[in-house]
């Protein structure tokens, strides 16, 4: 025997028959911990995916009714500047009915105003949904009573 080191009585005691090939249990237990969390992390990063390109087909769908009410052709464009930044913030905090019939009374109120008016009025109709939703009431509503 070559390999022999004598050690003190605190070294040897944490000796046993365990291979040295085999993992201790406190390693094991980490490992299979660390294997859940990264495939939670995988699930939840596509989770996220899924959820951008829902959002992005959503506001596809209601690129082409922008598109369509100006008389162009929404297989060759898409919204774009502040009314696509708005629609898209306004898909992920509304459902996507809520925000096409914001586009409906944008339309129906100012089917002939530029871009930009649309586009406050619009918003102004999501946030609107957004106070409705939250129990918010507006300035001009007294207190305790809303619209139905």
């Amino acid at each position: 025997m070559v390999n022999l080191v004598s050690s003190c009585m605190d070294c040897n005691r944490g000796k046993s028959n365990v291979l040295l090939t085999a993992l201790p249990e406190v390693q094991v237990a980490n490992l299979e911990q660390q294997r859940e969390q990264l495939a939670q992390l995988k699930a939840m990063a596509k989770l996220a995916r899924d959820h951008r390109a829902l959002i992005e087909d959503m506001f596809q769908e209601i690129s082409a009714f922008w598109i369509d009410k100006e008389g162009e052709d929404p297989a060759k464009l898409q919204v774009s500047g502040q009314l696509a930044s708005a629609i898209r913030r306004f898909l992920k905090v509304l459902p996507a009915s809520a925000v096409m019939e914001a586009s409906e009374i944008t339309w129906d109120r100012l089917p002939h105003a530029e871009r930009w008016n649309q586009t406050k009025y619009f918003c102004g109709v999501c946030y609107r949904t957004i106070d409705k939703k939250n129990g918010i009431p507006m300035p001009w509503e007294k207190k305790g009573q809303t619209d139905a």
